[in-house]
């Protein structure tokens, strides 16, 4: 009988796993089930289809449709893996619609190819009202999701708790893939009703490879039980009811970034939380935004934490800001705070504060901030900054608003502390009676820049150097960080004081010119160079005749200085002498440039008017010899060939006619003009010019090379036969052969005769023959004194006009 019964149990225990076992595949509805002994198959789904290879342990779903059909409710398993290391490969759009989408007891893969998706949307099925509905469930093992879009809805859910993914065990990865999972509004239970991803029996979940992963309202966002990795991922969760992240430890980088609001519990929680590189923005409506056993935030990452009762960003052991920016805010309470270990900030941004005016930084430690940029807020005159241990300040600025810094024991501060901007060090205090205070000494680094600047200068080139020493001697050293801003006073005055020196005026330096041209022909060509012992660089300008001329009208380059004055530019300047100027920086050098106009070719031979002598050697009409005996006119210099004219030098005054006591009588009177006097001779004013000196043919003499008779030295050794009364002919006069002229015997009051017309001895060669006096004239003695009286009158003459003659070719 009992056999029977056995037997009967083991039928009936038979008989219902035959009715309850899922089916291994559908037409058009039903669930893709695959176990240890499934062989291959090939289930139309929908318009697509699911084929199954077993060897490679691959489900590939190739635009599948798996749901109920027409059944009013959903189907309890959309696809059900009883064998270990299924890969599910979506190809084109899949969707699931059952009370769990995909139900495995072991490890399974979902594989994207070419872009494949899956859409699982998992509602309460009516006939099983108690238990909980799933997107994704894996009850031991791990889940991998490889580029792949995956999307889970859970939707009508009643009375029953909804997980989107629900992992119970192992390693899982996300890794390039695309997760958007949605949920109906939360509960307000104590405990989540809606959990994106549960992997609360996992060791571990790594969000990798630019995968992202996006929640809308939920209960819970992401909870593992291990370690959560994100790297180089997105992680948005709109709103978790009660908490976005609760994970063993948690590490984001690579460019991460997360977006986590939650309402009742932490937006993070965590044992470990390290960010580097990334961003993380985590809220919490009344907890923290973040809570954690140890924070690191480094390289470069920015981290928004913002709490509602609670801090905004909760450490329970260490803290380090390295690098990063923070900004911690709470509503009601302190912005960040370490309740058994050391704050530490390094090279970071921080700003930490409350709208309760607590203090925005509190550890029960120690805090240190070196080279960061802080600002903590607190209420006026109590804390802004409190450690319960020392604080230690090295450089950089700390804000503390109208607060303090307060610290349980000792404090050093080597970095700058403002209040609302301004430097304060007078509110920093020790609650310790015991506590030290230490301020480093001031920055006196500008101060001794400024006192060696003053020690290179040279007090004797100073008249007030008396104003720099002042300031240097009102330096005092050993001043502390509080009062650096009087030591940089220092430094300033010592600097005002020098730049209000006031130099001692030296004598500008007259430059010599080493060579230059002096003269300049206004020729359209000449230019004018100048060359001065002076440095290049201190050179300024050029003025002529106390007014600057432009830097176009000169070229001016080194070696020393060397000017040119530009032709165009002389053709500016009148005729005459003009002063040069050039200017240095400490003085000038001069000179003076003649400037003459270029000479007319008919002019250069003829010389002006003013120039031509005035008919230096014609005697007056009492000396001038009959027509028969007048020199020949050869001997009279052509206006082209005199010498500049003097002022009448040839033509004698009446202090030139010889003394009234040897004045023969006035019919025998020699010509006076032969006999010059000081008077003939040209002032030196007079004297012609080097260039206008005549040639030795305009010599009165050589022209026309008289015989012996003709040249001017005969009256110094008259032979018997020349008569004293013949004047030296002059110059150029070729009438009687070049022979000297007698003159007539009748004078006219001391003018000069006219000669006669009929009278022209020959003398070449020959003696001129004195005629017999006629009736009436003086008798022959008194002829005799007569000739001896002329002839010495004319002998003197003709050696002053010897002299006058030799002196004027000298000069």
């Amino acid at each position: 009988m009992r056999g029977k019964k056995n037997l009967f149990c083991t039928l009936l225990a038979i008989g219902l796993m035959w009715v309850f076992q899922p089916e291994a595949a559908s037409a058009d509805s039903g669930t893709i089930a695959i176990t240890e002994t499934t062989n291959n198959f090939n289930v139309p789904c929908g318009e697509g289809s699911a084929n199954y290879d077993s060897d490679t342990k691959t489900l590939t779903l190739e635009n599948a449709v798996i749901s109920q059909g027409s059944a009013a409710s959903p189907l309890l398993y959309g696809i059900t893996i009883e064998r270990e290391g299924v890969t599910v490969e979506l190809l084109g759009k899949n969707s699931i619609d059952a009370y769990t989408g995909i139900w495995s007891r072991n490890p399974f893969q979902i594989l994207g190819n070419g872009g494949g998706n899956l859409s699982i949307r998992a509602s309460r099925n009516q006939d099983v009202n108690s238990v909980a509905c799933f997107g994704i469930k894996i009850e031991s093992g791990g889940l991998t999701v490889q580029d792949a879009d995956l999307k889970v809805t859970l939707d009508d859910l009643g009375n029953v708790n909804g997980y989107a993914i629900d992992i119970c065990g192992n390693d899982n990865l996300i890794s390039n893939s695309h997760i958007t999972l949605t949920m109906p509004p939360g509960s307000t239970t104590a405990y989540p009703k809606t959990t994106g991803i549960n992997a609360t029996m996992a060791d571990s979940l790594t969000i990798t490879d630019g995968s992202s992963i996006t929640m809308n309202t939920v209960d819970a966002g992401i909870a593992v039980t291990g370690n959560l990795s994100i790297s180089e991922s997105n992680i948005v969760i709109e709103r978790g009811n009660q908490y976005a992240i609760s994970c063993g430890n948690l590490d984001i980088s690579n460019k991460s970034n997360l977006e986590l609001i939650a309402g009742s519990h932490q937006a993070i929680g965590t044992g470990n939380l390290t960010i580097s590189n990334s961003f993380v923005r985590a809220e919490s409506e009344q907890n923290n935004g973040l809570l954690c056993a140890n924070l690191e935030v480094t390289a470069s990452s920015e981290v928004i934490a913002k709490g509602g009762k609670y801090p905004a960003s909760f450490v329970e052991n260490h803290m380090v800001i390295r690098e990063s920016t923070l900004n911690a805010q709470s509503k009601e309470d302190v912005g960040l705070y370490c309740s058994n270990g050391d704050i530490e900030i390094i090279s970071s941004k921080v700003e930490a504060g409350s709208d309760k005016e607590l203090p925005g930084i509190l550890t029960e430690k120690n805090l240190t901030l070196t080279d960061s940029e802080v600002n903590s807020t607190g209420k006026a005159g109590e804390a802004s900054i409190l450690a319960r241990a020392d604080i230690y300040v090295t450089g950089g600025t700390t804000e503390i608003g109208a607060g303090k810094i307060i610290s349980g024991n000792n404090i050093t501060i080597a970095g700058i502390v403002t209040s609302d901007g301004s430097p304060s060090y007078n509110n920093i205090i020790s609650n310790n009676p015991n506590g030290i205070l230490i301020f480093p000494k001031a920055d006196y680094s500008a101060v001794n820049a400024a006192i060696e600047k003053a020690n290179g200068l040279n007090k004797d080139d100073y008249s007030n150097f008396d104003i720099v020493e002042k300031a240097i001697n009102a330096v005092v050293r050993d001043k502390d960080i509080r009062e650096q801003d009087i030591v940089d006073g220092y430094a300033q005055a010592i600097n005002a004081a020098v730049d209000a020196l006031k130099p001692v005026l030296l004598p500008p330096i007259n430059y010599p010119i080493i060579e230059s041209d002096q003269t300049v022909v206004k020729d359209g060509t000449s230019s004018v160079t100048i060359k001065i012992d002076a440095v290049f660089n201190e050179f300024i300008g050029v003025s002529v005749d106390n007014k600057e001329i432009g830097k176009d009208q000169y070229t001016a380059k080194t070696g020393s200085t060397i000017i040119t004055l530009k032709p165009e530019y002389i053709q500016t300047l009148t005729e005459g002498i003009h002063d040069v100027t050039i200017h240095f920086v400490n003085g000038t050098a001069q000179m003076n440039l003649t400037v003459t106009e270029k000479a007319n070719p008919d002019d250069t031979d003829k010389p002006d008017d003013t120039d031509k002598p005035d008919t230096p050697d014609k005697p007056d009409d009492t000396d001038k010899p009959d027509d028969t005996d007048k020199p020949d006119t050869p001997d009279k210099p052509d206006d082209t060939d005199k010498p500049d004219k003097p002022d009448t030098p040839d033509k004698p005054d009446d202090t030139d006619k010889p003394d009234t006591p040897d004045k023969p009588d006035d019919t025998d009177k020699p010509d006076t003009p032969d006999k010059p006097d000081d008077t003939d001779k040209p002032d030196n004013t007079d004297k012609p010019d080097t260039p206008d000196k005549p040639d030795d043919t305009d010599k009165p003499d050589t022209p026309d090379k008289p015989d012996d008779t003709d040249k001017p030295d005969t009256p110094d050794k008259p032979d018997d036969t020349d008569k004293p009364d013949t004047p030296p002919e002059k110059p150029g006069d070729t009438s009687n052969n070049g022979q000297p002229q007698r003159p007539s015997g009748s004078l006219n009051n001391g003018q000069t005769p006219k000669p006669s017309g009929s009278s022209n001895a020959q003398t070449t060669g020959q003696s001129t023959q004195t005629k017999a006096p006629k009736t009436g004239d003086h008798s022959p003695i008194e002829g005799l004194l007569l000739l001896m009286l002329v002839s010495g009158v004319g002998m003197t003459a003709a050696k002053k006009y010897d002299m006058h003659f030799k002196r004027s070719n000298h000069e």
